[in-house]
């Protein structure tokens, strides 16, 4: 390849990272959040109950309350999903984003331990708990 052609596709690939680096840092920073690409159906959201059973009730309680054993004395109190109004947004990529990189108020990230399928399917059974 020639000095002159590498130049140019240097500069795209920069480009290409930064711009996905600044997409990621938005939903972090309250920017815009993900879409939902997982079906609301019955296999994603016993697939997201199974996940949720197994990371989250712990502290957001079986039922979704916020009352799990582990949350006690938490402050701010783990999440109630039963009521419609959250701290962290009521869009499913708020969720989604919460769950993926924790929160500063005590929250876990579970980025590294779920792939982007788990949480979407937990983002959709959280969504059967608001009901």
């Amino acid at each position: 390849m020639r000095a002159s052609h590498v130049f140019p596709t240097l500069v795209s690939v920069a480009a290409l990272t930064l711009g996905g680096a600044l997409m990621a840092a938005a939903g972090q920073a309250g920017g815009t959040a993900p879409t939902n690409p997982s079906p609301n159906d019955p296999k994603s959201i016993a697939a997201g109950k199974k996940v949720y059973q197994t990371y989250c009730a712990d502290c957001h309680g079986d039922k979704g309350k916020g009352d799990g054993m582990e949350g006690e004395g938490m402050d701010p109190s783990p999440a109630d999903f039963t009521d419609a109004k959250q701290n962290h947004g009521t869009a499913d990529g708020d969720l989604f984003v919460v769950v993926r990189d924790g929160t500063k108020q005590g929250m876990r990230a579970f980025g590294k331990k779920l792939t982007t399928a788990q949480i979407w399917a937990v983002v959709n059974y959280v969504e059967t708990l608001k009901k």
